[in-house]
């Protein structure tokens, strides 16, 4: 039978597009299975024979409607895959950066385990700016990765278990043969698994198989209730003995003091005493602020960037006149971004409707929010929240010492670019979304694909970048073509990573003898698709020629691409959006998608205009146009009286025009509304 891919990937379209892009790459459309939902996956398990398996890619980070994994389910399917009787490689790719998988100072850039788990950290494109992640791995989540993975031991315990759940037969009576042949054909498929996790074991686990089965037959001949467990058990220590002890791990105490500071801003001086013992209670450093302004001043005087997490109470009084302070939390927020501090931004309020809008606001604004009386008045909630904060504060510590340092970016006057390239590196950083970066800065084409590079480089210190245009770009839809080219390099990078690729000197020599490339492109080209690091000892080589073919013909349509694409309009000026304005209008829609997800329509024309509504995501919107955005908010006003929650919807615009919308024509627009 003819070897087969397994690809198991997210719903997202995005996801499937990549994934499927990668699958036709490596292999004829005969010889791969996409998997991208629960439902698949189900049927794949039960009905596959794994035999015939060469290699499974895995997205770290599935995301599948109907189940809650958390934020690296992929780990779990791997682990269902072996415990099925996948044996061939496994290999999970991830956008995550290295210190999401980082405990303390400890740094994981490849995980080997039985076998052969890699884990591949795709190099990150403009696409993961939009997903960054809010928090590093903790070591609880890296510990339980190891166990299901790394720990064969673990891997035999599992399996064990499934076998003392697999002998409670069914309670309806059945034939003594019958339970006899369904005894054995179980305890087959099991120690069939145990022996994929220690091929080595084989001879023991065939005698200690011989003597299960034979005292569960004896056992199924016994009149009443049977007990296949117990005699399990019985086993259970020698079978677990068969594997290698766990490596032991050296202890890391997160109790450390950190080797950086929070700021926390509020006014109300009993709250900030109460904040600075947890602080001092777990080990976190700080400096305390109870206005705006002397935040600021403290950020403004903190030239070694030792404040790395800022946390702002969202509203602000003065304690003397009880009169709003003119700085609030969002305004310390947003002028912070325009300073050369690298920070990680969180927000405290103590209304549960604003903690939903701002956990909204997280994907667009990196703000991390919190409802303060889950802080304050839980047993538990300065300990989850310290913890929070500090996983916050070590990303931020981490990236922070990464950031360029090289000037060959800086073209003309040093001092006048300088600074602008570390604000772009910053925004881009630590923002998840590339549309709310530095709006100031103006840069021309060259200099803002180079910020990019250079920026991305510097999350791998190993990586550097290098690449000149030699025409003025023209190209409108540059954005979206540059992620594809990061995205393609990848699929490149992957497929001979797979298969067996070598060195770059190898690969120049021996799969494009004929190219003529200049110095210039050739380090641009393969700095950005050979972020995996290549591995001398690849445990198969017999399809190395295939894969410089394949790498071959990849990186030849990538040249042409280059050449006849690449010559993009990058201007900065031309993509800034006002997202302020869309976000407004978005969030009031929100709301209204929830009062309007408890309707029941009475026909057919009023179902499909709620679903077409509760369907669109203004988010969608790349700039903005008032006339669009005028019309959803007349059209989610007509939806609102039509289903009888216009007054409801209204209390909604009210609160928002209280909130002081910063665009003055989306206020004048709802202001419209109401008098209407």
């Amino acid at each position: 039978m003819k070897k087969w891919m397994l690809f198991v990937c997210s719903e997202r379209e995005s996801s499937r597009g990549f994934y499927k892009s990668l699958a036709e790459g490596l292999v004829p459309a005969s010889a791969q299975r996409l998997i991208s939902s629960h439902q698949d996956f189900h049927s794949l398990i039960h009905n596959t024979a794994f035999s015939e398996t060469s290699h499974c890619i895995i997205e770290a980070e599935l995301d599948w409607s109907g189940k809650n994994p958390g934020d690296f389910f992929g780990f779990d399917v791997a682990k269902s895959l072996r415990r099925s009787g996948l044996a061939c490689g496994i290999f999970f790719c991830t956008y995550w950066p290295e210190e999401a998988f980082s405990v303390q100072k400890a740094r994981f850039s490849l995980l080997q385990a039985p076998n052969w788990h890699q884990l591949i950290f795709l190099p990150t494109g403009l696409e993961t700016f939009r997903k960054l992640p809010e928090v590093v791995m903790t070591q609880n989540q890296w510990e339980d990765v190891v166990d299901s993975l790394t720990d064969v031991r673990s891997l035999v315990q599992e399996v064990l278990h499934d076998l003392k759940n697999g002998v409670i037969l069914p309670a309806e009576v059945i034939s003594a043969e019958d339970k006899k042949c369904s005894l054995s054909r179980i305890v087959a498929a099991k120690f069939q698994q145990l022996l994929l996790i220690l091929p080595e074991k084989e001879k023991e686990l065939e005698k200690v198989q011989a003597a299960l089965m034979s005292k569960i037959l004896a056992e199924a001949e016994t009149e009443g209730v049977a007990e296949y467990q117990e005699i399990i058990e019985q086993f259970t220590p020698e079978i677990t003995q068969l594997a290698p002890e766990p490596e032991e791990k050296e202890e890391t105490p997160l109790t450390r003091s950190t080797p950086w500071k929070v700021l926390f801003v509020d006014d109300e001086p009993q709250i900030r005493a109460v904040m600075a013992e947890g602080f001092k209670q777990y080990s976190i450093n700080y400096e305390l602020a109870g206005s705006g302004e002397q935040a600021l001043d403290m950020l403004a005087s903190d030239t070694r960037n030792t404040i790395t997490v800022l946390i702002c109470d969202i509203r602000l009084k003065d304690m003397k006149t009880g009169v709003w302070q003119k700085l609030q939390g969002y305004d310390i927020i947003d002028q912070a971004r325009h300073m050369p501090n690298y920070l990680a931004f969180t927000a405290l309020t103590s209304a549960r409707k604003r903690l939903k809008r701002l956990q909204q606001q997280q994907q667009s604004s990196s703000i991390v929010a919190f409802y303060k009386k889950d802080i304050l008045e839980s047993p538990v909630g300065m300990g989850v929240f310290s913890q929070k904060i500090r996983e916050l504060g070590n990303m931020v510590f981490f990236k922070s010492r990464n950031k360029p340092v090289s000037t060959s970016w800086r073209i003309g006057n040093r001092q006048r670019y300088g600074e602008r390239l570390g604000l772009y590196y910053k925004a881009h950083l630590f923002s998840s979304d590339y549309d709310e970066a530095e709006q100031e800065i103006n840069l021309s084409a060259e200099r803002f694909v180079a910020n990019i590079l250079e920026g991305t480089s510097k999350l791998n210190p190993e990586i550097s970048f290098t690449g000149t245009f030699k025409k003025p770009p023209a190209d409108p839809e540059a954005l979206d073509k540059f992620r594809q080219y990061i995205l393609t390099g990848r699929r490149i990078a992957l497929a001979l990573y797979l298969v067996g690729g070598y060195s770059k000197e190898e690969v120049f020599k021996s799969m494009l003898p004929k190219t003529e490339f200049t110095g210039q492109m050739l380090k641009l080209l393969f700095n950005t698709t050979f972020c995996l690091s290549f591995q001398k000892d690849l445990p198969d080589k017999r399809d190395i020629d295939r894969g410089y073919y394949l790498g071959a013909r990849l990186l030849q349509e990538e040249i042409q691409w280059l050449v006849e694409r690449y010559r993009v309009n990058l201007e900065l000026s031309t993509l800034q959006q006002n997202r302020e304005a869309i976000e407004s209008v978005a969030y009031l829609l929100d709301d209204l998608r929830d009062l309007l997800s408890e309707k029941q329509p009475k026909s057919a024309e009023d179902r499909k205009k709620l679903n077409a509504f509760l369907n669109d995501d203004l988010r969608d919107l790349t700039i903005v146009n008032y006339s669009k955005l005028e019309e959803k908010i007349k059209e989610a006003d007509k939806l609102a009286i039509h289903f009888d929650v216009q007054k409801k919807f209204h209390e909604y615009i009210k609160l928002d025009l209280e909130d002081e919308i910063p665009d003055p024509r989306i206020k004048n627009m709802l202001l419209g509304l109401l008098k209407n």
